[in-house]
């Protein structure tokens, strides 16, 4: 068969052409135990009825299922009478006389009820003692060969295990603590020496009071003097030299009431030439 395909409107597709046949499938498997395999179900789905009727009698349709007569979880709530119908319990004690309880009764105030032994033994003290009757175990003993014989004897006995109780230095403070300990000593020594040439020097460069008294009358003296020069002044400042004059003044005021005030308000005051470095 060719693989060249040609549109609809091709002349040749008038022509009419043979129809090839189906393709022949292969026989569908069929096995051999089917007829075997249908027998035997067909012949198993109706096995009971060979065990014959039941012999139980169908119900009545007039005795139909009461209240709480099912055996359900309402039946718990029925009880049984004298005549064997059932009934609803009146309270728990009726249940309980019906149907048992399994705690034991509780006793009575008069039945004897045991008591829990208490010891009068004091376990404290007893320990104490077995403490002090038990030995201490005896610790075993490092023995050594030095002959060729076989002979042992205890080495700590033949001097062959140190023993630091018999140095020279036992019992006495190692060299490099008391090194250390001088060393903290001259430093502890060398700060307080320090701490108290700064404070002689504080209280040498400190002011005292009636020098600080003294000081500041002198600048309230001056800046009298100051103010009666500045209350003299012209009103009218229409040159250069009267300006410059009224401003000298005027600082001179300022700087003289700034040392007053610092004088009035700390009454320690502290004279340096490097105050960064004082404290």
């Amino acid at each position: 068969m060719s693989s060249v395909r040609f549109k609809e409107e091709n002349i040749e597709n008038i022509i009419p052409k043979a129809q090839e046949p189906p393709p022949v499938k292969a026989p569908r498997y069929r096995s051999k135990f089917a007829d075997l395999v249908r027998e035997e179900w067909e012949s198993g789905r109706a096995g009971h009825l060979s065990m014959g009727e039941s012999a139980t009698a169908p119900p009545d349709p007039e005795a139909y299922l009461r209240q709480y007569g099912g055996g359900g979880a309402g039946a718990g709530r029925a009880r049984r009478g004298e005549s064997g119908s059932l009934g609803r319990s009146k309270s728990a004690k009726t249940h309980r006389e019906l149907v048992g309880s399994s705690k034991p009764p509780v006793p009575k105030v008069t039945e004897h009820v045991p008591k829990v032994f208490k010891s009068k033994k004091n376990i404290i003290h007893w320990n104490a003692l077995n403490q002090m009757r038990n030995v201490p175990p005896k610790l075993q003993e490092t023995k050594m060969v030095d002959q060729p014989s076989g002979t042992t004897q205890v080495a700590e006995n033949a001097g062959l295990l140190p023993k630091y109780v018999h140095k020279k230095d036992f019992g006495k403070i190692p060299g490099y603590l008391s090194r250390f300990k001088a060393e903290v000593e001259a430093d502890m020594k060398r700060w307080e020496e320090e701490n108290l040439a700064q404070q002689k020097r504080k209280e040498a460069m400190k002011l005292s009071e009636e020098e600080r008294l003294q000081i500041l009358q002198g600048l309230r003296c001056n800046w009298s003097l100051i103010n009666q020069t500045y209350q003299g002044l012209s009103l009218l400042t229409d040159t250069l030299y009267k300006r410059q004059r009224k401003t000298r003044v005027e600082e001179q005021l300022k700087q003289l009431e700034k040392f007053i005030q610092i004088l009035e308000r700390h009454t320690v005051i502290y004279i340096t030439d490097n105050p960064y470095t004082i404290f």
